[in-house]
Parts: structure tokens; sequence; C-alpha cells
């Protein structure tokens, strides 16, 4: 049967019923209209009232329930007192920090949060542009907002809302009015939607944009000061400070003429200097007040109500955090742009010039100076529970998990604290911080003006890694498919991966180190020897390389060069293993290797050979390329290649798997002086006339000093920083341009410098040994030493080095306690029977077995005292 049959069957049937209901029709329609007649009669108000005053009970639940309805009382109460945290979902980034607790990442399916294990570097992107704002990592883009073509003309500069691809740095789409300024303020983004503010702090007339997720406008609200703090996306509403234009609250959706729905916008001359990021949590939003303001306020995220407002004796610029119902709050004097000894003094001076008196401009600036906390708030009520004090103010948020806090204060520190107040431990990132830590599962995150980012333990906050990223960095990192997304003032930094354990790699052979984490021992005694007695004797002519658990030595036996394979841990009989040995022609530089590959010059200086690089398992040729005869040789190697002086003035990059020319690259220096230093994609060189940086991936050029004095050795970076010695000084110098931070005079030093826990050192041809503080260059301590062509050690925060005959030791001062340090006595650190043992290359090894050439021949190893 087909549906027209079935239809035609189906309408005689129905055509019954629907001819009875048509003539009730009229019917129907009389009884509701004299319904509606008798109501509109006074007498049925007449009888309603009657029944309403006689049923009073009813009458007042019935009110009650309209009132309820109307305002949202008492649930938005109730509500509030049990505050809890808000997390984002996995595509949405709300609000600052992705949520409440101020993590720094994105919610994701419960053990599924990816961290990066190492901070290798994975992309950069928008290169011309400055990142002020934090990222916001939402599915798989990221979003950021930017700053460019800033001058003293246009101190607003330019701006853009910019999305990427989180796994490539591929540039999606730009929202980038002609007339949009340089931006501070960080997206968020939720429903399908994206909001951000506009304006640096000199903007009088910035905007609060919304965008879909394909970068079209779909509206904006100008308001009448910059925008500098970041929204909060809840509940179909907007939430966002306008710093000296009070704060807005927009509805997230258009009305029909694509116009901004404010549902209300508190005055600013009540609440001042919003520049602080809002949280909203069970109907009530929070947010400090900065200069002026200083000030914890909680209003009804519906009505905008002020329901408490707590003053603080130092402006909030920072985000609040809220979890398991407390409010958590840093402060403090000095601003991003200021600190608080430098706006101290400007305001001395402005009394001064006044004319006040010395007495009037102590009264007026008492409240001034550094100085920084953190409170902690019960969210209902804004009772302080407890204050935290600082030695400086903290300008990003709080991350709040597993009853711990963890906060980055400006004078470079990073606190851990406990929910109740108390102290668990610090971590000094010697640097300014900015930007707020990234807490994931095991590690926490941090990275500091300076330009390094940091990976920490998170429950002892012991360093994992640290990469620096060339440029300074004022915002947060985001945490997000087991990278780091890091703004800086030259572009987006991706950084760090979660793949297997890198591969083991050594390339600081002429400074020495010690691989693993665990102290350095305090005495200790000596182990073994190679070789052993009626062996041919052995002398170590290049550093020693500690790969894995294996220790590689380039050598000769009387006259016959060769590189030896030994195991690092004597065997039973107190014997070293020699796993392989190779027939070379002679090697004075020092190896370098990264996993199962050895990379070694061949040929002395004069005579140079070849690159050569060889298998770590049984010394075969890998391969090679051949060099000048006359070629410098110095080399070093990152994961992906290895960069040799090939001539006097031409730097070479090859790929370390195949040993592919990358790029050849003419330095411009004059003679190449010492190893060059490569971290994170930067390559430092320097030369009898200059220093410079270049990018190692393509040998582009990025900058070059010119020097009236040439460098004593080879540069080495410190952080966004490197340390080089020049004629009698040593200097720090800055990355990003090779401007001078710090210079200090210590006299001639040949040997390469080393750095390590806040502190140089340096042994003078005299016999002087200085330790300098790596924050300003002044000398810390002075001790006589052994001079010698090789630094000493620092591991561990203590220094081992030769003095008058003997091994000696001393523990290194904290970095920060300065000249009022308590200086700690040395000890004689290896003392040794039936002569004295002098080292010919810098001590290697791990802290179980510390290993150098004699200067008298053979391979000594020390081990802890037993």
């Amino acid at each position: 049967m087909t549906a027209v049959d079935w239809l035609l069957g189906v309408i005689p049937v129905l055509m019954g019923p629907l001819q009875v209901l048509l003539a009730l029709v009229p019917a129907i329609a009389a009884a509701f209209l004299g319904l509606a007649l008798a109501f509109l009669r006074p007498s049925a108000y007449k009888a309603a009232a009657r029944f309403l005053w006689h049923q009073k009970l009813f009458t007042a639940c019935l009110i009650g329930v309209a009132v309820c309805w109307y305002t949202g009382f008492p649930l938005s109460l109730i509500s509030s007192r049990a505050a809890r945290a808000v997390d984002a979902g996995p595509g949405d980034w709300p609000m600052y920090r992705g949520g409440s607790s101020r993590l720094g990442h994105a919610a994701v399916q419960a053990g599924d949060l990816r961290e990066p294990g190492a901070g290798s570097p994975v992309w950069t992107a928008l290169h011309d542009m400055t990142i002020y704002s934090s990222p916001a990592v939402a599915g798989d883009r990221v979003y950021v907002a930017t700053a460019w073509d800033m001058s003293p003309f246009n101190l607003s500069g330019k701006g853009a809302i910019v999305c990427l691809d989180a796994h490539t740095g591929q540039e999606l789409w730009r929202y980038a009015p002609s007339d949009f300024r340089g931006t501070f303020s960080s997206p968020v983004v939720k429903d399908g939607r994206l909001v951000c503010g506009e304006g640096l702090h000199q903007t009088t007339d910035a905007r609060i944009t919304c965008l879909d997720l394909s970068g079209r406008k779909l509206w904006e609200l100008r308001t009448k000061s910059h925008v500098e703090s970041t929204a909060c996306i809840e509940g179909g509403r907007v939430y966002i400070g306008a710093a000296a234009d009070g704060f807005y609250c927009v509805d997230l959706e258009p009305d029909a003429d694509g116009k901004p729905v404010v549902h209300w916008h508190l005055d600013p001359a009540e609440y001042p200097d919003c520049e602080s990021s809002p949280v909203v949590v069970d109907g009530t939003v929070y947010f400090g007040l900065g200069l002026g303001g200083n000030a914890i306020c909680a209003v009804d995220a519906i009505s905008g109500q002020e329901r408490w407002r707590v003053p603080t004796p130092y402006p909030v610029f920072a985000a609040p955090t809220v979890a398991e119902g407390r409010l958590y709050v840093p402060m403090g004097n000095g601003n991003y742009a200021q600190t608080a000894q430098e706006l101290l003094d400007a305001r001395r001076e402005e009394l001064s010039r006044a004319g006040k008196s010395a007495e009037e401009i102590a009264e007026a600036t008492k409240g001034l100076g550094p100085a920084g906390a953190i409170w902690c708030l019960d969210a209902a009520s804004g009772e302080v529970q407890w204050k935290f004090p600082l030695p400086e103010t903290v300008l990003g948020s709080i991350a709040c998990e597993g009853g711990r806090l963890y906060a980055g204060c400006r004078e470079g520190r990073l606190y851990c604290l406990s929910t109740d107040g108390k102290p668990l431990g610090h971590y000094d990132t010697r640097g300014p911080i900015f930007a707020s830590p990234t807490l994931g599962r095991r590690h926490v995150y941090i990275a500091n003006k300076s330009g390094a980012a940091f990976c920490l333990n998170a429950a002892s906050l012991e360093p994992i890694w640290d990469v620096p990223l060339g440029s300074e960095v004022w915002g947060s990192p985001a945490l997000a498919h087991a990278h780091l997304y890091v703004g800086t003032k030259t572009g987006l930094r991706c950084v760090g991966t979660d793949v297997p354990p890198s591969p083991p790699l050594w390339h600081t052979g002429e400074r020495g180190g010690i691989v693993g984490g665990e102290p350095l021992p305090r005495e200790v005694e000596e182990a073994w020897r190679y070789p052993v007695e009626g062996q041919p004797p052995f002398r170590a002519t290049a550093p020693l390389m500690v790969l894995g658990e294996h220790l590689y030595v380039a050598g000769e036996f009387s006259g016959r060069a060769a590189l030896l394979k030994l195991a690092s841990v004597p065997d039973s009989d107190d014997r070293p293993n020699v796993a392989w040995e190779k027939t070379l022609e002679g090697v004075d530089l020092p190896l370098a290797g990264l996993g199962e590959r050895i990379l070694v010059v061949e040929g002395l200086a004069g005579n140079r050979l070849a690159l050569r690089c060889l298998s770590a398992k049984d010394g075969e040729e890998l391969w090679s390329k051949p060099l000048d005869r006359d070629a410098p040789g110095q080399f070093t190697l990152d994961r992906q290649r290895v960069y040799v002086a090939t001539s006097g003035d031409r730097l070479t990059a090859f790929d370390l798997a195949a040993g592919e020319v990358q790029w050849p690259r003419q330095a411009q220096l004059g003679g190449i002086i010492g190893t060059p230093a490569v971290a994170a994609d930067l390559l430092c060189i320097v030369g009898t006339s200059g220093i410079a940086a270049i990018d190692a991936p393509t040998g582009t050029p990025l900058w070059n000093i010119n020097l009236t004095q040439p460098p004593r050795g080879s540069p080495l970076i410190v952080g966004s920083s490197f340390l080089v010695s020049i004629a009698d000084r040593i200097e720090l110098r800055r990355l990003t341009d090779g401007s001078v931070i710090w210079k200090t005079v210590v006299g001639d030093v040949d040997h390469p410098l080393v750095a390590s826990g806040g502190h140089v050192t340096a042994c003078s041809r005299s016999g002087q040994l200085m330790l300098l503080s790596l924050n300003d260059g002044h000398v810390v301590r002075m001790l006589s030493c052994e001079a010698g062509r090789w630094p000493p050690l620092i591991h561990q925060n203590v220094l081992v080095f030769r003095q008058s005959e003997r091994w000696t030791a001393i523990e290194l001062p904290a970095p920060r306690d300065g000249a009022q340090a308590k200086h700690e006595a040395p000890w004689e650190w290896f003392m040794t029977f039936g002569g004295d043992i002098r080292p010919a290359t810098p001590l290697v090894g791990t802290a179980g077995g510390i290993i150098f050439g004699a200067d008298r021949g053979g391979i000594v190893c020390v081990r802890p005292t037993r």
C-alpha cells in the first residue's frame, strides 16, 4: 500500500471527529470570553483579595517565591559560602590562567595532563611582535594578543589578536584593525567566543572586543581608559576591569543590532584602578584595586552590588585565586615598569622639588618602598585568615592545588606555601619574575623577565630543566600538549617535550662537570687508576668525557695516539674495563657526544685532519668531514647539529645524523677564539675583534659587537645572558643584544669560566681565586689558588679547586647574602698518600665517582670516603 492510499483511507476516519470539534469551537470561545470578563469585574478582585487575606501563610509563600525568582536570593548567597574551584573544559580558557585555581593549563581528562620532561625548543612564531599577554590554549589552538611598532611618537603602538596552531606554530588568523593598539590583556575563550581587552598603560580610549573563533568581530565596547585586565567569561557574561573606567559586566552575545549589552558598570570613583583580572565563582566576582584603590572586592555577579571590600596596605594588581572556599590574593608596591624602590625614589625627588622638609617627605613616603604580601581570605565573608610577607610585590597570580600555593615574587624567587600560610620552600631564578607559575601534576614551571623558563619538581622545588628564551618575558606560560607556550618581547616560544628521555648530551668538556643531581661528597678517596701497574703508560691529551655509564679518553701510549672507552665504575678487581680502543693521529680538543654518537676532532693544532663522528658502541666511524690544516677546530653541538670552526673566521654547521652541511657562515670577528656556546637555538661566538650571536638552525646573524680588546676564552651561556673574559675582566652580557650587564676586573684568566648556583669563579695567573656574584658581579670571596689551565669545579653549592699543592673545597654562600655572607672555612677535599696528584684535565664524572687525568700520566678516579 502506498502512502497516498494510506492517506485516502485515513481521511474519512478523521472527518467525523473533526466535524464535531468544529461545531464546538464557538461554544468554547464564548466560555473563555465569559471567564475573562468575569475577572475584569470589581467583585472578582474583591473576592481574590479576601481569599489571599484569609490565607496569609499561602500568600506569604507566594510573595517569597516571587522575590526569590526575581533576585536569585538566597541561592547565590548559599553557594558563595562554599566557593569552589572552577576549571576550564578541554576546549575552553574562560579566564586568566585558565581557571579559578590559576594553574595555567586547561582542564583535561583525569591523568591526561602531559608534561614536558625536557626543555627542548619546538617552534617560534611572531618574531616581529612583542607579547606582553599570556597565551590561552583552547583545544589545538593558541591565542595571544600582541604589540609592535611602539615609539616615542606612538607609545601605544599597534596590536593584534592572533590565533596559531598549537602543534606547529602556524598562524591561522589575525585580527588587526588599523586602529587596534598594542595590547597587554590576554585572550579568553568560552562557548565559541573570544574576548580580549585592548591597550597599554598609555591608552586612554581602549575597547573590549569579542570575536568568534574564526576571528570575525561580533561586538566591541569602547572604554575611557586602557583595558589591561583579562576578562572572565561565566554564565553567558563577560566580566572585566577597565582601569580608570571602572569595572564592566557585558553580555557575551550582542543585541539584535550587533551592539554590546552592558548589564552593569561600576563607578571608577568608587572602584579606582581596576587592573586586576577577575574571577567569578558561584555568583560572586572577585577582583583587586590598584593605585588609589588598595583593596580586594567581592560583588554580586548578577547585579554588581558589592558584597564586601577589604582594604590592603598595597595596590592589588594581580589576579586573585579561589580554591576550596578561600581567596588568595598577592599584592605589593611596584609594578611591571618600575620597582618599588624606583617609585619611592621618584616620589622623594618630586616632594623635594616641591620644597617639602625631610620630615614631611618621610611621612608622605612611609608606606612606599619594597614590600609585598600574600593574603588568604574567606571567600564568603572577606575575613582575613592569614598574611605572608614578601620582600617585593607579586605581579602574577597564585597557582593552587594539592594543599600548596606557588607564587613568583618580583625579586626573583618562586615561593611555595601551604594553604595555611606556612613556607615550604623557594627557588631563586636570578631574575625578576612578572609571570604566574604554571602547575602540572608533578612539576611547576616559571619564567623570569630575564628570559629563562624553569621546570622544577613541584614537591621539592629541585630543578629539572631550564631553557633560555632569548628575550624578556612579561606574560605567563601556558601548559598544553606536553609543551610550554611562553610569550617574549620577540615572539611566541613553544618549548618542552614529553618524548622518551633524551639521550645523554656532553658538550662542556673544557669546563668539566658532574652528571646527575646528587650532592658532591665532602670527602673523597682514591678509587682506581688507569693504567694499572704493568700496563703501558698512558697520558690524557684532551679533556675527558662522561657519556651514559662510560668514560671516553683521548691520549697517547708512548707516542701512539688513541681514543679509549672505559667503564666509569671499577669492576670487582678495582680495574676499569676497556670496552674498545681506536687509533687516531692525535687529539687535543675536548670531546663531545650525544647518545650513541661521539664527536672528535682528529689532529693537533696546526695540523687538523677531520671532524669524526664515531659510534659510542664500538668506535666505528659513522661519518667524517675534512678540516683545513690550520682550522681552529673548536666545536660544540646541540641535539640537531654540530658547529665547527672550519677556518680562522668561518663557522660551519653539520647535521648530526648524517654530517651534511646545514650552513656555513663567515663570523667576521677576526679569528674565532675558544669553543662556541649554544642554547635554545642561539649560538654565541667570540673572536679577536668582537662577539656575535647567530640563529643556530639557519645561521642567520642576530647581532655583532666590536671589541677593542680580544676575549681570552670561550663564552658561557647562563640563562638569558652569557659570560666572557676580556683582557683583565669578566663581563656578563645579554643574549638578546650583547649589551653589558656588569663587568668586574679579576686579572689575567686563561681557563674557561664556570658558573653555578648564582656564582662565577675564576683563578688568575697570579694565584688568586675570585668568587663573583652572578647577579651584579661583586666579589663575594677571594682565596689563594694554584693557577692552571683548567677551571675549578662547582657542583651543588660546593667549589673544589687546587690550593698550595692540595685539593681544597668550600661551601658557597647563598647568592643573595651579598657582602654579609657568612664564609665557611675551606677543608681539605682529597688527601693523597705517596705523592701529590695534580690535574691535567678538568674534573668530570658523577657524585659517586669523579675522574681526571693526572699531570704525571694516567687517569685517576676518586669516590666518597667510605
